[in-house]
């Protein structure tokens, strides 16, 4: 936001009321980029395909063991 003075206040005056009225902290409501907005979504999303080609081998294991093919059950 600008600022207007009088041609009466001092130039050292006028920069400290500048630097008071300034806030620090990001823009734009904190709201994050492109890239970093997926970041949490896609991350899970990866985790939980992990998990299903888990949980896929194990059964192909055990399905080849009731078919006789595995002489021991397969551990997890």
């Amino acid at each position: 936001m600008r600022q207007t003075f009088d041609n009466s206040v001092p130039v050292v005056e006028q920069r400290i009321r500048v630097a008071n009225m300034k806030q620090p902290g990001r823009k734009h409501n904190h709201i994050k980029g492109p890239t970093r907005s997926h970041e949490g979504k896609s991350g899970a999303k990866q985790w939980e395909m992990q998990q299903a080609m888990k949980v896929k081998k194990f059964k192909a294991k055990v399905s080849a063991y009731w078919r006789g093919e595995l002489d021991e059950y397969p551990v997890k």
